[in-house]
């Protein structure tokens, strides 16, 4: 039977290899620690050896998803708040300033104790 190299497989040890250390260590040496315990048949262990510096990067400077959406959340209604407020004032026959009444009554509802950007109900 041939053995293929799975380089997700190697890559998924590696990380779990670094949580499992991360809990004794900082995430540095964490991270420093798992190509050195690597099985030496991984065809990735040399390439996470010779890119130390940037290997140790890419989980301090990981994308965060959950972050970043909310932030362009933030940024969108921001943006759109002016039309927003013309359309609510038309739509419902309200002044600017009910609707912005209106507008902080419902966040005030909508807010989760201890979590002020997320939304009662809302899944993340």
């Amino acid at each position: 039977m041939v053995n293929r190299y799975n380089p997700l497989e190697e890559y998924t040890w590696t990380v779990a290899e670094t949580h499992k250390n991360r809990g004794s260590m900082e995430i540095g040496t964490a991270i420093d620690k798992a190509p050195d315990e690597m099985p030496d048949d991984f065809m990735i262990g040399p390439f996470l050896q010779a890119n130390r510096v940037v290997v140790k990067k890419m989980p301090l400077t990981e994308y965060n998803e959950t972050e970043t959406m909310a932030l362009f959340m933030e940024e969108g209604r921001e943006a759109n708040l002016p039309e927003n407020i013309r359309s609510m004032m038309k739509g419902l026959k309200l002044t600017a300033r009910q609707v912005m009444d209106v507008s902080l009554q419902l966040e005030r509802v909508c807010r989760v104790p201890g979590d002020p950007g997320q939304a009662e109900g809302v899944p993340q």
